[in-house]
């Protein structure tokens, strides 16, 4: 949309009496046939309450331009002159904009977005003189139907096609942000710079939702107003170490699948969509152009000539990356707007005196931030009172604190959550005996449904059903809008929980679904997870947040194998850690939870706890928890050593492999025979079994006859027979001598890729391994 100077229209007149304006038409404006879904004003009250209640609106007028295109120009309602998206004096209310289409001639009405707002628009575009293609189609339709927020027709003809489909262009309103605006496949995704025009005929009645990952994921593919010139930048992390952070990154399953090279099998248009994505991926985590490259070279992806004839290709995709991304540059341009601004602020607002015999200098004034706030109030320590912490259960569970629940898949974390809400809405007893007075417990769960898990887990847990709450749809009226998101509906959980009395517990899960940026950013993380710790607060009820540990970490600080953020550990006032203890034979697995930190009381200890199984009414059965010993120790080693145990447990199974084809390559043996040997040797029977399952072959020699284990490729022979081995040149001992090659080799490429992990590892060789750990 053009940005016309900042003129009046030759019949405007400053001394006009501004709400008697008449705005005339140029001989360039639109005719009705132009205009054959407008349908003003009534449709403008379809538009979301939230735009209209910012005064960010103006409106518009087509007009042909110096080349014969139409445009829609935009105005100021209240003066009549062109209005420009730089000039906030030149906007208007939304009531002042819909009167001017009413009463003054203009053919609709437009919102500037800001980088002060959180609007983003998606501009779908296909006019009859410049239809989308059929590929560009199928991409609309897939925005259309994949964005559950506000969506309307945009102004314009409404056309049909040779096959009597109706066209035309929409516009879909989003909370997203974006460094520079994008256009591509008739698509253009904007927040800032820009106004959109708005008519209120409704596609999608949707709230304005927030689809920062999905507007994040569209520009990556789509290219930026402007490139960069790349510079040779080195990094300071080796190959090994971009590979291994992008594979434990949120999307790290998606860098992976595309170090594969199967672009087509993941939905990609071309490769080269999938090349550039890849390169973005790479590009994030290392500030060097060439390592980008040669990492790219080492993928699937990058094995095709085109990435290798040079670097022309490569470094087209990567100008339009860098061009993405702040450089050292933007931060001090920033930091420069940011103290012009403060030079330029009207200072005022001192604060008064804490006491008579105390005074603040000049310098302790204030800075007025913004005409709706006017200081920061500062509060002197000695005015505080001490107060203790208000504990639900001592030591693990802190009333208006946020917890984190931590571990590995299966360690029934959401089971422990269950159990703890059992504890607080019962007055049964914590693991740590302690009984708390009963209480209500709110759920929310993105994961695990109610009825078929959930609820059946309180049963067998205990749970006084009637003190817990699950956090549902968000409605309107008797009406679902959409289902609840933590990320932006804290709000309104606050609200319908000033309705429950004594709420003490809070679980969300997962906790990063509160996150609605980049959960690996630290400031993204805080300021997603700020609303329920405030919440928690208000409340005084403990907030536990369920997560996972990354990929790869094992034997890592419990604290540091939180994935995400190293926020959402920092910000949690108490960490636990859970792991499951490999089983030895014959025993029931075991797991552990240890606190990994606690700010407000000690950290360390821990129990031991096991899944149980349980009947319930309905004929239906679930898990629950049955807690074990109290542990003492380190977090770090009370959570390591399962992982220790179930290490040492792989080592001792290499080494009953390599013990049994040494046993098995002087001839076959009875089993029984083998089972001496074994017990002489001191390796446990079970380990001999299972290495038999990998490079034993078992037979019996009639009905009643003992079992015999042989090599494969060995000739059979009894072993009550057998009076020597077979010559060295024999066919049977090479073929013997090849099997057991590769189960040596097997076992050699295991050790040696468990020990790499240096800087100076192959980038190649770490892509063919997959994730380390």
């Amino acid at each position: 949309m053009n940005q016309p100077k900042e003129t009046p229209p030759a019949s405007a007149t400053g001394g006009a009496d501004q709400n008697n304006i008449v705005f005339p038409k140029p001989s360039g404006a639109a005719t009705p046939s132009q205009l054959q879904n407008k349908s003003f004003p009534q449709a403008f009250q379809n538009i979301p309450a939230e735009l209209q209640e910012r005064e960010q609106w103006v409106c518009w007028r087509f007009e042909i331009d110096g080349k014969g295109r139409m445009t829609k120009v935009p105005y100021n309602a209240a003066t009549g002159y062109h209005a420009s998206i730089d000039k906030p004096e030149t906007w208007g209310t939304f009531n002042e904009a819909c009167s001017a289409v009413a009463t003054k001639g203009m053919d609709g009405i437009g919102f500037v977005l800001t980088v002060a707002d959180p609007y983003a628009g998606i501009d779908i575009d296909d006019k009859v003189d410049n239809p989308a293609s059929e590929h560009e189609r199928t991409v609309h339709a897939a925005i259309l139907a994949n964005i559950d927020s506000y969506t309307e027709r945009s102004p314009g003809e409404r056309w049909k096609d040779e096959a009597g489909n109706e066209r035309g262009g929409f516009h879909v309103i989003v909370r997203g942000r974006i460094d520079s605006s994008r256009d591509r496949g008739h698509v253009g995704l904007y927040s800032s710079k820009r106004y959109l025009t708005f008519t209120g005929d409704v596609v999608r009645s949707s709230p304005i939702n927030d689809y920062q990952l999905f507007f994040d994921n569209m520009a990556s593919q789509m290219p930026a107003s402007a490139g960069v010139e790349l510079e040779d930048v080195e990094s300071s992390r080796s190959d090994a170490e971009v590979h291994e952070m992008a594979c434990n990154a949120a999307n790290g399953d998606k860098y992976e699948e595309l170090c594969t090279g199967d672009w087509a099998g993941m939905g990609y248009p071309s490769q080269s969509e999938a090349d550039h994505a890849l390169l973005s991926i790479i590009a994030f985590y290392t500030p060097s152009n060439e390592q980008v490259r040669h990492i790219f070279r080492c993928t699937g992806l990058g094995k095709r000539e085109k990435a290798n004839e040079g670097d022309r290709y490569l470094n087209t995709s990567l100008k339009k990356i860098r061009a993405k991304q702040s450089t050292d540059a933007d931060l001090v341009r920033v930091k420069a707007d940011a103290a012009n601004w403060i030079a330029q602020a009207v200072v005022s607002n001192a604060i008064a005196p804490a006491a008579p015999s105390q005074t603040l200098a000049p310098a302790k004034q204030l800075v007025r931030a913004s005409s709706a706030c006017d200081y920061v109030k500062l509060t002197n320590a000695a005015s505080i009172k001490p107060e203790p912490i208000r504990w639900l259960c001592p030591g693990y569970l802190a009333r208006g604190k946020l917890h984190v629940l931590a571990g590995s898949p299966g360690t029934g974390k959401t089971t422990i959550a269950v159990d703890f809400a059992a504890s607080t809405t019962s007055g049964r007893a914590f693991p740590t005996g302690h009984r708390p007075t009963p209480a209500n417990t709110l759920i929310w769960s993105g994961e695990d449904d109610p009825a078929d898990t959930l609820v059946p887990r309180l049963i067998a847990a205990g749970a006084d059903l009637n003190r817990v709450h699950f956090v549902g749809d968000i409605y309107k009226g008797d009406q679902v809008c959409r289902s609840f998101d933590p990320a932006h509906d804290v709000e309104a959980l606050a609200t319908a929980a000033a309705n429950l009395e004594n709420v003490e517990l809070i679980i969300i899960d997962p906790l990063v679904s509160a996150v609605s940026g980049d959960s690996h950013k630290n400031a993204e993380v805080r300021r997603g997870l700020q609303p329920l710790v405030e919440l928690a607060a208000k409340l005084d009820a403990a907030l536990l947040g369920i997560t996972h540990y990354s990929k790869g970490t094992q034997m890592g600080d419990p604290l540091e194998r939180v994935t995400g953020s190293i926020a959402f550990g920092a910000m949690a006032r108490i960490v636990y850690g859970t792991v499951r203890m490999r089983a030895e034979d014959g025993e029931t697995a075991r797991m552990v939870l240890a606190r990994a930190k606690s700010n407000i009381g000690p950290d360390g200890g821990g129990f031991a706890y096991s899944f149980q199984q349980r009947d319930i009414e309905g004929g239906i059965s679930t898990s629950y928890i049955e807690w074990g010993e109290r542990l003492e120790g380190s977090a770090r080693d009370l959570l390591a050593e399962p992982e220790q145990k179930a290490e040492h447990r792989g080592e001792s199974s290499n080494a009953a492999v390599s013990w049994l084809i040494e046993v098995l390559q002087e001839g076959p043996k009875l089993v029984k025979d083998v089972r001496e040997l074994a017990r002489t040797a001191d390796i446990k029977w079970r380990s001999v079994e299972r290495a038999s399952q990998q490079v034993a072959m078992s037979e019996r020699r009639g009905f009643g006859a003992p079992a015999t284990w042989f090599l494969p490729g060995s000739e059979w022979q009894s072993p009550i027979l057998a009076t020597s081995a077979s010559s060295p040149s024999s066919p049977t001992q090479n073929a013997t001598g090849i099997a057991v090659a590769n189960v040596t080799a097997s076992l050699t490429a295991t050790k040696t890729h468990g020990e790499n992990g240096e800087n100076g590892e192959n980038a190649a060789a770490l892509i063919e391994g997959g994730r380390h750990g």
